[in-house]
């Protein structure tokens, strides 16, 4: 990059820098169940948990690119949900640790 197209980005940067700071995240053997559908029970299901996700295991590490991928209906978007706490109305066993925490 020459200079003067350096001087030319730095003008066009006009706005607020947010404070990042970089965290890794560790899940070891999630286990994610909600309450069975009650239309489950109708059908003789004797279970009182419907596990959607078993044995999910990872690390993600700041200034890395990660894929999640999968077949369709592996529950991509559930595990992705868990992680970012947008599941609320299920119960998650084991821990999920953001930098050690």
């Amino acid at each position: 990059m020459t200079e003067t197209t350096t001087k030319a980005l730095a003008k066009k940067k006009n706005g607020m820098v947010l404070p990042f700071e970089p965290h890794s995240m560790t899940l070891n053997d999630i286990i994610y169940s909600i309450h069975m559908p009650h239309e489950m029970k109708e059908q003789s299901v004797t279970e009182d948990k419907l596990v959607l996700l078993k044995g999910a295991s990872g690390s993600f590490r700041p200034g890395i690119l990660t894929a999640l991928m999968d077949i369709s209906g592996a529950n991509k978007t559930t595990l992705t949900d868990v992680l970012a706490s947008r599941k609320t109305n299920g119960y998650i066993d084991r821990k999920i640790t953001v930098s050690g925490f």
